[in-house]
């Protein structure tokens, strides 16, 4: 996580203002840290601290905050686009299991795709900045509901 002194110096070497509101919101991803968080999701947690913010300025300043590469935008299956705390020490983007039936969101933080991107950038001459990869299926939750729903029909 950043100090307060490094976002501010983030922000004005790209040209922006350090405001409370934008202290506010990236407080909210670093309290929420592990949490995929919507846009509006943000703006209900920045109304119990600042009640007077609008929701513009949440999304003005969410889309600074990835601009900035403090945060990451990931958008799943559902179209909505969340956003998490960006990891100092992720290189990539790190990966998600996604339950198709309670929709929780789990982050996996192996990375194999190592090797495959760079045969990727050898082969294509092609060099990747990133990726982005999402598994589906059904959580270990949803499983032990779902056979306890089964054992119990028996």
């Amino acid at each position: 996580m950043k100090e307060h002194r490094e976002i501010k110096e983030i922000l004005q070497n790209k040209g922006y203002k350090y405001t409370k509101q934008r202290e506010s919101v990236y407080e909210i991803f670093v309290e929420n840290r592990n949490v995929h968080m919507t846009t509006e999701e943000v703006y209900l947690e920045a109304l119990k601290v600042m009640p007077e913010i609008g929701i513009a300025t949440i999304y003005r300043t969410v889309l600074v905050l990835e601009e900035l590469g403090l945060i990451s935008a990931i958008t799943f299956e559902d179209g909505i686009t969340r956003y998490e705390l960006k990891k100092e020490d992720d290189a990539h983007t790190h990966h998600h299991l996604v339950c198709t039936q309670c929709n929780k969101i789990i982050e996996v933080n192996v990375d194999l795709l190592e090797s495959l991107e760079e045969q990727i950038e050898e082969k294509e001459s092609f060099k990747i900045t990133d990726h982005n990869l999402k598994f589906y299926g059904v959580c270990c939750d949803c499983r032990q509901e779902s056979e306890g729903t089964k054992n119990e029909k028996q």
